[in-house]
């Protein structure tokens, strides 16, 4: 795997993310990077991430909101993770929706979360269920108070940047000194 991108946050979600991107961006620390795409399939987030990994684009951090469009098995979960194997810092949110697979999406991302020490779950349910304001009618897309309040979420489970890199050089030269002729 080619090295992880210092400072860099990856976030790779659906329409839900896609709803805060501009949020997203302006909240968190570092260099944001996100793809997120309506009607989303976990299948095809994961195949994103092994994409980013090949190719060296993924940060120390990674952020990941799928199933709000379909099943999230777990054999999928330690598929993610056998992708993410090195990212010291993996953020999974879990998902806010009125279909029938929520409830097993979000069981699923709870003990995925519990089985990998690097991997940190936000309970985006719990957090927007007293919150029905931040919605469309759908119950699931974001209205702009609410695109706030996830990327407020999301925001201290990023660490900060790593300091910039200096480089400090020192040289020592001699400087002829004219000697007097008296």
């Amino acid at each position: 795997m080619p090295p992880l991108v210092a400072g860099r946050v990856t976030l790779v979600g659906d329409s839900v993310m896609l709803g805060a991107i501009d949020q997203l961006g302006a909240t968190l620390p570092g260099e944001v990077i996100t793809d997120a795409a309506v009607s989303r399939q976990v299948a095809d987030g994961l195949s994103l991430l092994r994409l980013w990994r090949d190719i060296g684009y993924l940060g120390d951090t990674v952020v990941v909101n799928l199933g709000n469009n379909g099943v999230f098995t777990d054999q999928q979960f330690d598929e993610m993770m056998e992708i993410l194997d090195g990212v010291p810092n993996v953020v999974v949110v879990n998902t806010r929706n009125t279909f029938a697979w929520q409830e097993g999406v979000n069981a699923t991302l709870a003990r995925g979360a519990a089985r990998y020490p690097n991997v940190e779950l936000v309970d985006w349910h719990a957090a927007s269920g007293p919150n029905g304001v931040w919605f469309w009618n759908d119950g699931m897309h974001l209205r702009p108070e609410g695109a706030q309040a996830y990327a407020d979420l999301l925001a201290p489970k990023i660490p900060p940047p790593p300091p910039p890199t200096t480089t400090t050089t020192t040289s020592t030269s001699t400087i002829p000194v004219p000697q007097s002729s008296e």
